[in-house]
């Protein structure tokens, strides 16, 4: 859908007869005794309504607003230049929601979300607001400067929901580290069916003076839509992820539509009944993103679906049912690692602790040091891994550079600590997780080092897989014709899955091996913690999910092409003695097709930056604090010529 017809969806449909709301708002404003409740000046309670709670069902803060201050209850949703459309799409079906209940959605556009809630608590004058608050680095930062600048005003209460009621002490003392031991520790977490509260739709009070007209929807879209600024670069990448999701047949549905959670979650159960394959991790990754469903009611919805389709027990459960119980039980699992290690203040490797991101509704976890740095001046520096990799192959080289440089290492979803949903992994789909999480969590350009993204300041590779060819050459390539083995893979998901699970268990069994092959002038730096690292991440259910999509994955653009179209400065760090590939050869072909590249050799395997962490860490230093001077020197040519 374009920007404009975007917007235009929101023009000319009221939710609701207007005279009607009214007429039930001033009946909502009015006490059980009658009396009108704007004249007792009544205590006020806010529902701050956040991307991951955005529904009225099984909703902890709006029943216990209701429940605790049932005179005056706002619910609010504030936009900023960041909000993505889709939650534009879900405030309309909330709104509706709300109304239903005698309520209306306030919503407001800010800069950043905290000023904008801030501005409206005061207005409000509300003694309580009520927000969910899980493991995410930036929700604790939001909130924290909410309560910073209403203490004393107004009282800030966080909840958090999930698939079962287990946050406590006693319970991250005995948490499993690994995703198999979990699934048996917690059947005594999960003996039955988890139970919803009672939900009997309360109505919700708003005060007096509320109504749909005075947050028009649609001027709140056009703000956030203008102060976007998409790039170029962005709206083509964002065209081509759409394309990339209907390859993988993602099901897709408007998030405005009534019931939208459970209309997804039952289109995908049909479509999984009628052998179609569907991506469930893509097709539900707007639902658990937006939190159109809780945890618990999705785990209702399955059961019921294949009860009432005759399938009583769980081995009788339909594979895309299974699927989607085990991806909650995933979910569930790295996000109470998640709060354990905030709770127990734990680190990544026993230096670099940990923080957390939501992408599309699936938990990340990433390192950020040398913050000290980040009013420098110098962009900040992304370490991205690669295919099985971790951001603890990074570990070495972090101790070093978060010593000068802003520094941030990512596991990708898929791989690492992160969440690993049963999904068609793709090029396409990383780069568009990191893209976002540079616009969004880091939200400054930055060198990268890894792979080619946009709003990069430099790109340093290192021992790089992409393509390359001879761009001298007159001769078009000619793709080559798939194997029996290869057809059989792209064709059939069942034989896709059985050879990614073999070749898993293949690997899991020498993992020690392979990392001294890959390591072969230092394999000390490939020690125990690592290895252990590697194998824990192997048995995380989705794993392989991933190992399937790497055996499919789409033809990437050659790194040759990139080369032609990137204008900027360009480190490659090479080991020479790599034994996946000839990297000398490599070496002299990206300098012979990017001239001004700075190439750094070294007696080193496939990992060079952890094998030989010193000398990475020197060169992509320097590197970063001449191509820093050079922006700088530019930036300041260009002011003067204004």
């Amino acid at each position: 859908m374009s920007e404009l017809a975007f917007v235009n969806s929101f023009l000319g449909k009221p939710f609701h007869n207007n005279e009607q709301s009214q007429k039930r708002s001033r009946a909502m404003c009015m006490s059980a005794s009658g009396e009108d409740i704007a004249s007792k000046s009544p205590r006020r309670a806010v529902v701050w309504f956040r991307d991951g709670d955005l529904r009225t069902e099984n909703h902890p803060g709006l029943e216990a607003a209701i429940r605790r201050m049932p005179e005056a209850v706002a619910p609010l949703l504030v936009c900023t230049p960041t909000t993505p459309l889709q939650t534009l799409e879900a405030a309309k079906r909330l709104q509706a929601e709300l109304n239903e209940r005698g309520s209306h959605l306030v919503l407001r556009f800010a800069e950043d979300e905290a000023t904008g809630v801030v501005s409206f608590l005061k207005e409000y004058e509300a003694d309580r607001v009520h927000v969910q608050m899980d493991v995410e680095h930036e929700a604790f930062s939001v909130v924290a400067e909410v309560q910073s600048q209403v203490q004393g005003i107004t009282e800030v209460k966080t909840w958090r929901t999930g698939l079962w009621d287990c946050d406590t002490s006693e319970v991250w003392a005995e948490l499993p580290d690994e995703f198999p031991k979990f699934r048996r520790w917690s059947k005594r977490l999960n003996s039955s069916t988890p139970s919803l509260p009672g939900d009997e739709q309360q109505p919700v009070y708003p005060g007096t003076g509320f109504t749909n007209q005075d947050f028009p929807l649609p001027d709140i879209a056009r703000k956030v839509l203008e102060a976007r600024g998409l790039s170029e670069e962005r709206q083509q990448f964002d065209t081509e992820f759409e394309k990339d999701q209907a390859h993988v047949r993602a099901i897709k549905m408007n998030a405005d539509m009534a019931q939208f959670g459970e209309t997804a979650l039952k289109a995908v159960l049909r479509s999984s009944d009628a052998y179609e394959n569907p991506d469930i991790g893509r097709s539900l990754a707007e639902v658990l993103r937006q939190g159109a469903l809780s945890p618990k009611r999705i785990h209702e919805v399955v059961c019921e679906y294949e009860r009432s389709n005759g399938r009583r027990w769980w081995p009788f459960y339909r594979d895309g049912a299974k699927q989607i119980l085990n991806l909650l039980e995933a979910k569930e699992f790295a996000t109470l690692l998640a709060r354990r290690d905030i709770a127990l203040n734990r680190t990544v490797d026993g230096e670099h602790r940990a923080k957390f991101w939501k992408w599309k509704g699936y938990l990340m976890r990433y390192v950020e040091e040398g913050k000290e740095h980040a009013g420098n001046g110098k962009p900040p520096l992304l370490l991205v891994h690669g295919f099985g990799a971790s951001s603890q192959h990074f570990r070495r080289s972090i101790r070093e550079l978060k010593k000068r440089f802003h520094v941030y290492a990512v596991d990708l979803v898929g791989f690492g600590r992160s969440e690993k949903p049963p999904t068609q992994y793709t090029q396409d789909l990383w780069e568009c997780m990191i893209w976002d999480f540079v616009e969004r969590v880091i939200q400054r350009p930055v060198f990268v080092a890894g792979n080619s993204i946009g709003l990069c300041k430099g790109v340093c590779l290192i021992n790089t897989a992409g393509k390359l060819e001879d761009i001298d050459s007159s001769q078009p390539t000619t793709p080559r014709k798939d194997s029996p083995f290869q057809q059989l893979m792209k064709n059939s998901v069942s034989a896709r899955m059985l050879a990614a699970k073999f070749l898993l268990k293949s690997l899991q069994g020498r993992i020690d091996k392979t990392l001294k092959f890959v390591y072969p002038t230092n394999p000390e730096a490939a020690d125990e913690q690592l290895s252990q690292e590697i194998r824990r991440n192997s048995m995380d259910f989705g794993a392989a999910s991933v190992l399937a999509s790497g055996l499919v994955l789409p033809p990437p653009r050659s790194l040759s092409q990139l080369l032609q179209k990137y204008e900027g400065p360009l480190l490659v760090f090479q080991g020479e003695l790599d034994p996946l590939n000839n990297a000398k050869e490599r070496a002299n072909t990206i300098q012979n097709q990017y001239p001004q590249a700075r190439v750094v050799r070294v007696d080193a395997g496939h990992c060079p930056h952890e094998e030989d962490a010193a000398t990475f860490v020197k060169e992509l230093g320097d590197w970063m604090d001449s191509a820093s001077a050079m922006s700088e020197e530019k930036e300041g040519v260009l002011r003067r010529n204004c």
